[in-house]
């Protein structure tokens, strides 16, 4: 069958993306792959499947009410008797590449409601499609609870360093200050211009830390990028090790930070990307990590930013800051809780690896 022979466009939505809210009564799905705004009005009801239009495939599928932005497309059932739109949701979401070779045009790509009515769906008995969705839904849950499991650790984590320290901005529990250059054995931009650019990277050697690796308290080892021998000699002084507080001045948050692991020996820091090697007698890295990650820091910096369309903050003006340093021994004890729950998110992603891997084979096995 096509789209068109189960499915009906409805009519397009006219509210921008960048209307939506961080809260609301009703979800709010733009062309982003992720559901993550709100309205406090609704425009549809009932089961539908929701379209990206603009940048990358994306397709959602709910039973509520919600509303969309302009960039998207809704599509109900013709007839909810004969066709599970939550059957055809995991049947796309099990074929991405269907929709990904809709996205035509130069710079931003877009996919048509004509391309999509054409799109061949698979024929199958209803009470076979609710069997389906029922098994893919228990697949799902078990993966979403993993998940929240690791984001309740984060949100522990939180609080307890909230708990332990006070808020750090004002300083409600009067930590003794210190200027954060002075903590630091080193503190240090990475190599700017010609001395590092995109030419010079290799398959192999020794890696490239960039913005994309940095997340919040977490290294992103995805997208790799290196360079050779010879050349990591030329800029051998950013040298980065396992251990180092590597910290983001631009990007989303604006400033985040995360540990160098030790899987990687050596390492060094591109440029936005600022080294930080805490003098471990006066300060742990854990702490100095998670100050970074929390919403004091970005009070210290508020004043900082600059720039009009990605803000940032410079290296010079990172490290005039001063920050409260609470005793060491309470600092250990915090460290020895993030390297407890640490071990416990690496059992976790295990665990959520598998049950991807699970879903993802259940998947292929009734649409593959």
């Amino acid at each position: 069958m096509k789209f068109s022979d189960v499915f009906e466009f409805k009519n397009k939505s006219g509210i921008k993306a960048g209307d939506g809210l961080e809260q609301g009564r009703y979800f709010f799905y733009t062309s982003s792959d992720e559901q993550t705004k709100f309205l406090n009005e609704y425009l549809f009801d009932g089961d539908a499947l929701i379209f990206g239009t603009g940048g990358n495939a994306s397709v959602h599928f709910t039973d509520n009410k919600f509303a969309v932005s302009t960039d998207c497309l809704v599509a109900q059932p013709i007839d909810k008797k004969k066709a599970h739109a939550k059957f055809y949701y995991y049947f796309l979401r099990g074929n991405m590449r269907i929709l990904e070779r809709g996205f035509k045009g130069a710079g931003l790509k877009h996919i048509s409601k004509s391309y999509i009515s054409a799109i061949e769906l698979p024929k199958e008995d209803f009470d076979r499609q609710k069997t389906i969705v029922e098994i893919l839904d228990q697949a799902d849950a078990l993966r979403q609870k993993r998940k929240q499991s690791l984001q309740l650790l984060d949100d522990f984590l939180r609080a307890t360093f909230l708990d332990m320290f006070g808020d750090l901005y004002v300083n409600s529990k009067n930590w003794p200050k210190k200027n954060l250059r002075d903590i630091c054995e080193r503190f240090s931009d990475g190599p700017f211009g010609s001395n590092l650019k995109t030419e010079h990277y290799k398959e192999s050697g020794v890696r490239i830390v960039r913005l994309q690796n940095i997340g919040l308290g977490e290294f992103l080892d995805q997208d790799k990028a290196y360079i050779s021998e010879s050349h990591y000699k030329t800029i051998k002084k950013h040298t980065c090790l396992p251990g180092d507080i590597l910290i983001a001045t631009m990007g989303n948050p604006n400033i985040r930070a995360c540990i160098l692991p030790r899987q990687i020996a050596v390492a060094v820091n591109k440029a936005d990307c600022v080294q930080c090697r805490p003098q471990c007698k006066i300060i742990m890295a854990e702490f100095l990590c998670h100050f970074f990650n929390s919403s004091s820091a970005l009070a210290f910096i508020s004043n900082f930013l600059h720039g009009q369309t990605r803000t940032r903050v410079s290296m010079g003006q990172l490290s005039k800051i001063d920050i409260p340093v609470p005793p060491l021994e309470l600092q250990k004890r915090f460290s020895e809780l993030v390297d407890l729950i640490s071990h416990t998110k690496e059992f976790l992603f295990k665990s959520t690896n598998e049950l991807d891997n699970q879903f993802n084979a259940l998947t292929q096995r009734y649409f593959g």
